[in-house]
């Protein structure tokens, strides 16, 4: 059986499945890093399935290997914006971000292969969404190297942004299980939420 299947099932699934609905109330960053075949993808399917339209728009971008402009011009698409101006895409992403009904979430799979400017685009778009309402949500999807990708100094305040950490590490017999989930609270708005999940 691939273990992506036995996850599917196990409790570890309903703790992730928990914790990315915590991104959602209360996060503002989420970090979804795994080995290839450990389930990342039947987690955000299942994740992205149960989401109420009325909650939170999602937008799955997947082609996280275009250079930075490439990738935020994407999103501006999937978005059903107007061809973006490249001076203009940060306003247009928080524009749009402002003009929706409940929170937007930007889901980037394959994250570990965002270059380094894409992964700062990213942090400055987290920055200037800080007082958009309703929020702006990110949440990376990747495989391990993204982890040791974000632990580099200009990136440090994505892997750790903020109060409400939250990292998961579950095991399989004696060996460690590769799924790991991080949740980041934006500053001051982590009251009326559990970090116990």
């Amino acid at each position: 059986m691939p273990p992506w299947v036995r996850y599917a099932q196990d409790q570890r699934m309903e703790e992730s499945l928990a914790r990315l609905e915590y991104l959602l109330e209360c996060g503002q960053l989420g970090l979804v890093t795994g080995a290839s075949g450990l389930g990342k993808s039947a987690l955000l399917k299942r994740f992205l399935h149960a989401l109420p339209p009325q909650q939170c728009q999602a937008v799955y971008c997947h082609l996280t290997h275009l250079p930075s402009s490439g990738m935020l011009k994407m999103v501006v698409t999937q978005l059903g914006e107007a061809p973006p101006w490249q001076e203009r895409l940060y306003e247009q992403i928080l524009e749009r971000a402002a003009r929706a009904e409940g929170a937007l979430l930007l889901v980037f799979d394959e994250a570990h292969l965002l270059d380094s400017q894409a992964l700062t685009d990213l942090r400055l778009l987290i920055s200037s969404a800080l007082d958009v309402g309703p929020p702006l949500k990110i949440l990376l999807v990747g495989q391990e190297p993204l982890r040791t990708l974000l632990r580099r100094s200009q990136h440090a305040d994505l892997a750790n942004p903020g109060l409400g950490a939250l990292s998961a590490s579950a095991a399989r017999g004696s060996r460690r299980s590769a799924i790991s989930i991080s949740n980041s609270a934006k500053p001051g708005a982590t009251r009326g939420c559990s970090t116990n999940r």
